[in-house]
């Protein structure tokens, strides 16, 4: 789009991603919630972000001069004011210099830390015989075996094991129905995966609070939003409404993790997770709900789908119900789509008889077939050109 002449970005930009950029104005050398200085490494990564090579030899450039990208260090107020723009310069910059990364995956580190060691266990209990080393504590009980699989985090597995399998046998023995609903799959994740479980305190903070039934009620109203597939505009103002019954009911705390919170529920918190309700404005409860609906929908994935997995592999859930919380239906062709890589919002637009005729599903291999004449039938209807630009991607030349 020629119209787009400049894009402001954080330090994001360094994780990969690929923009049609022949210039950087870098108004700070600091990224990330530590703020700490850009390495020569990140610096380097950072700069090449400008003129990458699909650009340079594009049929439709021919212009070599992108082969010296221009970068621009600008010293703002986002600069500490001591900083020496050359001095800096030359540290980053230096071709001649060696460049020392601060390792920081666990598993490329010599020393065996105990978080390495950790690492290593998860890997041979997901899959046996990955690692040879022999002193590496293994899993005895399916539950436990599954729990690897699923890469549960929020406790150690094989300290918590006996406690899992006795919760689960007990589970087993006082509920002879299948779980098909939002409350009773809180309920089984809490007497399974929580009752007498000892959680990790760096991992399992957000986890524990299943503990509390408020919390499940919270989630079990979350869950029904997600099978019911509600838009983000409605979301938002059943939080608001949820909100002001809190406080209508004088109950101002509300959790809203670590990036947002300001206050701690317990003193013995490690850390302000919540915020008080009553020293908001409406503007205020607005954009929380915004961030909140997204930190939720990230727990929701993050956690409770795990064990939805768990529960599923254990022949605990309803398999109707397991769909509708994984994938927003029961319709075996959105299903298939949403495996093969379609957003949800794409493949509800596709199952209209509208469209039907341009796709062919093999429902044994999971598949689909796309003819590209789809494209000028959405484009006819005025079908958002994100999704269409989506579907592109799917589509085999």
């Amino acid at each position: 789009n020629n119209d787009i002449k400049y894009i402001i970005t954080t330090s994001t930009l360094l994780q990969g991603v690929n923009i049609p950029a022949v210039k950087i104005f870098l108004f700070s050398n600091k990224c990330g919630r530590k703020n700490s200085y850009l390495s020569s490494s990140s610096f380097k990564n950072l700069i090449g972000r400008t003129c990458r090579f699909s650009e340079i030899f594009s049929p439709h450039n021919k212009d070599f001069n992108l082969l010296q990208p221009e970068i621009y260090i600008v010293k703002t107020t986002f600069f500490n004011s001591r900083t020496n723009i050359e001095d800096y310069i030359s540290k980053v910059a230096n071709m001649t210099k060696e460049t020392k990364d601060d390792i920081k995956n666990e598993m490329l580190k010599e020393k065996n830390t105990e978080k390495y060691e950790k690492e290593i266990e998860y890997l041979e209990n997901m899959e046996r015989g990955t690692i040879s080393k022999q002193t590496i504590n293994i899993c005895r009980t399916v539950i436990g075996k599954l729990c690897f699989e699923n890469n549960v985090r929020d406790f150690e597995i094989i300290k918590n094991e006996e406690t899992l399998n006795d919760n689960y046998t007990e589970y087993v023995i006082s509920h002879n129905i299948l779980i098909s609903n939002e409350k009773d799959l809180l309920s089984a994740i809490f007497e399974i995966f929580l009752k007498n479980i000892e959680t990790d305190k760096s991992q399992g903070e957000n986890f524990v609070r299943l503990k509390d039934v408020k919390a499940r009620n919270f989630y079990q109203m979350l869950l029904e939003w997600k099978i019911n597939n509600y838009p983000y505009n409605r979301m938002i103002k059943h939080f608001l409404e949820y909100w002001k019954r809190k406080i209508s009911n004088k109950d101002f705390i509300v959790y809203v993790g670590l990036t947002w919170g300001e206050v701690k529920r317990d003193p013995n918190d490690r850390h302000n997770l919540y915020i008080n309700l009553q020293h908001k404005d409406d503007s205020d409860l607005v954009n929380l709900a915004i961030v909140k609906i997204k930190e939720e929908q990230d727990f929701i994935e993050n956690h409770i789908i795990k064990y939805l997995e768990i529960l599923h592999d254990l022949e605990l859930i309803d398999n109707r119900f397991y769909e509708k919380v994984k994938y927003g239906s029961n319709d075996i062709r959105i299903i298939t789509m949403l495996k093969n890589g379609f957003s949800a919002d794409l493949a509800n637009i596709l199952i209209g008889s509208i469209y039907e005729k341009y796709i062919t599903f093999n429902f044994e291999t999971e598949t689909l077939h796309i003819d590209k004449d789809i494209i000028h039938c959405l484009e006819e209807n005025n079908v958002n050109d994100l999704f269409i630009f989506e579907l592109k991607f799917h589509i085999k030349a």
